[in-house]
């Protein structure tokens, strides 16, 4: 009972230290955005002749929801800095702490095709469940999302009928979904923090010819990221760890790749079901399902209900699984059984790797910041469990 205690304290800790880190981290990054831009930076002149607001550097100013219907809804009235819409010089709609009424979005934009950027803003409140959402993009092309926080809302970054995106550097927690992208193509999803208590951190539907890289989707109620009637996506580098349901799930999705992924803690690491022709290789996957460090048929880490996936790469190199990593008599750093799969298929991976490949995502200053708060939490776990051990 007490190392069950423990085991449950120790989740909250960590979850808690992890919201701390990127909080603190996202701070940082807007300070350090806010020295190298200056205060006295020149006012520019906007679409509409008129001045636009100077750049805010420090502080998020509190704004009423935004809502832009149309290239011509992009004034300094709705919002907008500084800017012009062409891809040398976006509209520009930035430093807003936004908070949405329940059911109504924070920031709106829709059918567009000039380009924009949204960065810098705090987008929250919307209410879970109740169909508003931090940013909101409709039928629109060439946006950008940068560096945005949304927080408590039914979607925190959505996209739907939407084509040549870019969403980086930005967190969403605590919201039903922290991106929802439905019907969307070629959108780049890059360097996020999609955690801490969202329903899905990522969903995919419809939605097809788009990347989802070193991102940090760990810490959900449900998933860590749902792929639902979606082709041809790329998964790369991402960190799916400690969701409650699968870290990844597809749905009739097919020729998706993942590649060089982490997959801890989580229900299954992967759960294909009804899904084709996708391939998944070097990716890691450590104590999914209950896994221990030897294989059981009742932890098994990853499920596949279609013969048709491949989990190995085309020269020959399968995942690493924590709970089957020996025996390699001829030292080739492959596993000379292959690792069996659950689900209907009967799928293998025929090519298991030894020892696992690393990814080490680029979250510019966020390793130091990670690093010092685990070696705190770390002692302060270490000597509660002492302690506790002593009664």
């Amino acid at each position: 009972m007490r190392e069950l205690a423990w085991r449950v304290e120790r989740r909250k800790w960590l979850s808690a230290m992890i919201a701390l880190t990127f909080c603190f981290s996202a701070i940082l990054a807007l300070l350090v955005t806010s020295s190298s831009d200056g205060t006295d930076a020149a006012v520019r002149e906007s679409p509409t002749g008129k001045d636009a607001a100077p750049v805010r550097t420090l502080t998020l100013t509190v704004h009423d929801p935004i809502l832009i219907d149309g290239d011509d809804g992009f004034t300094n009235a709705s919002g907008v800095i500084w800017g012009t819409g062409s891809s040398d010089d976006p509209y520009v709609i930035e430093g807003w702490d936004i908070q949405g009424p329940t059911g109504t979005s924070c920031i709106a934009v829709q059918s567009t095709s000039a380009h924009f950027l949204i960065r810098d803003c705090y987008l929250h409140d919307c209410g879970v469940a109740s169909g508003g959402s931090g940013i909101s993009l409709l039928l629109c092309s060439n946006g950008r999302i940068e560096r945005c926080t949304a927080v408590n809302n039914d979607q925190g970054i959505e996209m739907v009928g939407v084509t040549g995106m870019v969403i980086q550097d930005s967190y969403c927690s605590m919201n039903s979904k922290g991106v929802n992208l439905v019907s969307s193509d070629h959108i780049l999803v890059m360097n996020n923090t999609l955690a801490d208590g969202n329903g899905y951190g990522l969903y995919f539907g419809h939605s097809w010819d788009n990347i989802c890289l070193r991102n940090n989707l760990s810490f959900n109620y449900q998933y860590g990221m749902l792929a639902s009637e979606s082709d041809n996506n790329t998964f790369e580098d991402n960190a799916f760890g400690f969701n409650d349901g699968p870290g990844i799930r597809f749905e009739s999705s097919d020729n998706n790749t993942l590649v060089e992924n982490t997959c801890s803690y989580n229900d299954y690491g992967i759960d294909l079901a009804e899904s084709s022709n996708n391939t998944i290789c070097n990716n890691t996957f450590r104590n999914n399902n209950g896994a221990g460090d030897i294989y059981s048929p009742a932890h098994v880490q990853a499920s596949d209900d279609r013969s048709s996936n491949w989990w190995n790469s085309t020269d020959g190199y399968g995942n690493y699984w924590s709970d089957w990593t020996s025996p390699d008599s001829n030292m080739d750093g492959i596993v000379d059984d292959p690792y069996l799969l659950d689900g209907s298929a009967g799928a293998k991976d025929y090519y298991p790797l030894t020892t696992a490949l690393e990814p080490i995502p680029e979250f510019g200053t966020m390793p130091l910041v990670v690093m010092g708060l685990l070696v705190i939490f770390v002692l302060i776990m270490g000597a509660r469990r002492k302690n506790a051990s002593r009664r």
